[in-house]
């Protein structure tokens, strides 16, 4: 599971907790570790954390075993202060979900599946291999249900033969105290790991010569990190914008929320994107979006709020830039941050497992 990953699934995990008791187990292999298991357990916003880590393994096979104990490990820590639980919530597979099936058969605890990723989708190409496929689709069809962050990542799946029982749970945004909107100068913002075959941020940079030509004082704001780094600023200074184009690199999410509420509007120029975070946190923040269709954002970003433009499109992308700066203050900010807190809040997405776990649990006598 990779960091951005484990955000989504601790915002999911925090979600729940405002309705029902919620666990966590964490199992990572640690090269630091030599023959033994190291175990931290923490609460935090009604959440209890464990985390187990085991020594580095020296196959595949044996980092599946060692993953498999520290996982019992994990769940026996957690059951001295829980007792059993009632159903298992498995968040992006394949370890997780085999661990939620293999507690099923063992102990006939229904489990759901939460995914994230953006590997299904057609743009990327990494779900690959007969084997995997065929097992990811035994444990689609045995979860009781199979919720994904949107309704294309749903298809996605779909289209691979991971069928189920799906339901659309879209991923947490941060409810920030609502101020004016009046951001101080004109500034576009993109925030997402800076790897350009995905997220296609050379394709904003590009952009920004024509966009200053009309707004001369202009900046863009580009929050991340990734191996394209480089380049993009080698891209930076043959375009001669250093002056225009900031690299933030990666910062705290207080200072990614500051940063979006002072800029105009928020560009998503992606490939392929399960859901889009960046955008949903831009609308929570009253700041409207332009974004490509690119299987996540355009199922919440409309006229009201921002433009959808198709991807690898750089004269579309630069003239709805363009078309949102110049009647930027034709957006009503509250409106689309009330529309946003109502789709991604906690409160909502902690309503919408709670009815996916009462229908796959009956309530207790």
């Amino acid at each position: 599971m990779d960091a951005y990953n484990g955000i989504f699934v601790q915002a999911h995990a925090r979600a729940v907790a405002l309705r029902h008791k919620v666990a966590v187990v964490f199992a990572h292999s640690d090269p630091s570790l030599k023959g033994e298991t190291s175990i931290e357990l923490t609460e935090d916003q009604g959440v209890l954390e464990c985390r187990v880590y085991y020594p580095l393994p020296a196959n595949r096979i044996s980092g599946f075993i060692a993953y498999f104990k520290a996982i019992q490990l994990g769940r026996a820590r957690i059951q001295t202060h829980f007792g059993s639980h009632d159903l298992t919530h498995a968040h992006v597979m394949t370890r997780t979900a085999l661990a939620a099936w293999w507690i099923q058969w063992r102990e006939k605890i229904p489990f759901v599946i939460t995914e994230h990723w953006t590997g299904y989708m057609p743009a990327d190409g990494r779900f690959k291999g007969g084997v995997r496929k065929w097992l990811l689709a035994q444990l689609t069809r045995r979860a009781v249900a199979v919720t994904t962050v949107s309704k294309n990542l749903q298809s996605a799946m779909r289209h691979h033969g991971l069928l189920g029982e799906y339901v659309v749970v879209p991923n947490v945004v941060r409810s920030v105290v609502p101020e004016p909107h009046y951001p101080p100068a004109l500034q576009l913002i993109n925030v997402s790991d800076l790897v350009d075959e995905m997220k296609q941020v050379s394709g904003i940079i590009k952009a920004m010569p024509l966009l200053i030509k009309r707004f001369p004082s202009l900046k863009l704001i580009l929050v991340g990190d990734g191996k394209d780094r480089g380049m993009l600023e080698k891209m930076t200074r043959d375009l001669h914008l250093e002056e225009s184009v900031v690299f933030k690199g990666y910062i705290s999410n207080d200072e990614v929320y500051r940063l979006i509420h002072a800029s105009s509007l928020l560009v998503v120029n992606s490939l392929y994107e399960s859901f889009s975070v960046a955008a949903a946190e831009a609308l929570a923040c009253g700041v409207p979006v332009v974004t490509t269709e690119c299987g996540g954002p355009e199922e919440f970003v409309h006229p009201g709020n921002g433009i959808v433009v198709e991807p690898g499109n750089r004269e579309l992308l630069t003239n709805a830039i363009a078309e949102v700066l110049l009647n930027r203050h034709r957006y009503n900010h509250d409106a689309i941050r009330k529309e946003a807190l109502e789709l991604f809040s906690a409160e909502a997405i902690s309503k919408a497992f709670d009815l996916i776990y009462q229908s796959v649990q009956p309530p207790k006598k």
